[in-house]
Order: C-alpha cells, then structure tokens, then sequence
C-alpha cells in the first residue's frame, strides 16, 4: 500500500507543470468560438484553427530536441517494453511506451 501511495505521490509532482501549462492555455481561452450560419463553415472552420494554434501557444519554427530518457526498460514474451519520456515543447516531457518486437514481422 505505501508503494502504491509513493507512486501516486510521484505522479501527482510529475503532473504539476502540465497542469500548470493547462491552467494557463485555459485561462486565457475565449469561449466565442461556436459555429454559426452567419459565417462559411470553411471560414469558420480557418479562424477556429488559428485561433486554437494560437491558443496551444503556436508552434514553434524550430523544433525542441527530444531529449529522450529511458526510465524502465522491461522483457515480456516476444517484446521489450521501454518506458521513455521526451521533450514535446519547451518546458513540457511526455513519458510513452515503445514496444520492440524479438522478432520483426517479415512482409
């Protein structure tokens, strides 16, 4: 039980700057972005686009070096697992899994 509590601790101090970050994307959304008949939907459809590329900060012209970090590394039947986190924006880490077969599957 106190492991299962010390990893929802530690993920709780993970999440803190993402939350952060959302806090601040929707803090400062504007909340007009409705379809309506009065527009073209492909006009609408445009300036919900940059509006919410605008939101999400922009993208920036050069992308952040990934950064990875292997956290865990796990053999299972016919796979390893790797547990990695990776630098998606300035500031931001996303941990993913990726699966690496034993075996590539011919064509």
């Amino acid at each position: 039980m106190a492991g299962i509590l010390k990893d929802i601790k530690e993920g709780a101090l993970r999440m803190e700057p993402l939350e952060q970050y959302m806090k601040e994307l929707a803090g400062s959304a504007q909340r007009n972005s409705a379809f309506s008949k009065d527009i073209p939907f492909q006009q609408w459809r445009d300036e919900l686009s940059t509006a919410f590329t605008k939101r999400l900060g922009g993208f920036p012209e050069i992308a952040e070096e990934l950064q990875p970090v292997l956290l865990e590394r796990t053999v299972c039947s016919g796979y390893t697992r790797e547990r990695i986190e990776i630098t998606t924006y300035e500031g931001l880490r996303m941990p993913l899994y990726l699966l690496i077969p034993d075996q590539p599957f011919s064509t």
